[in-house]
């Protein structure tokens, strides 16, 4: 969480940067940025979140799978199964 924090302080910091004439020198939201960054960086980190998407892909894709049809023909994914008891924040 602390590099999370470094991080949107730059962000802020250069975010407000401006020339002489008032004007911001970068007009990107780096704040905004840098936040959806870092979500999507502890949603991939959230194991439980990625057992729930394994289980979910199973279900469309994997042997009995409802859109199992949709793969090239004679195509087969092998799926890992989930150790749910590993799974964890």
């Amino acid at each position: 969480a602390a590099d999370t924090m470094l991080a949107r302080r730059i962000a802020a910091f250069v975010e407000s940067a401006r020339r002489p004439d008032g004007k911001r020198i970068v007009r990107t939201k780096l704040v905004k940025a840098v936040d959806e960054f870092f979500s999507r960086i502890f949603e991939e980190m959230d194991y439980r979140n990625e057992v729930n998407n394994l289980v979910e892909f199973r279900a469309l894709y994997g042997d009995k799978g409802s859109a199992q049809a949709s793969l090239h023909r004679n195509g087969r994914l092998v799926l890992p199964t989930p150790f749910f008891e590993f799974c964890s924040e």
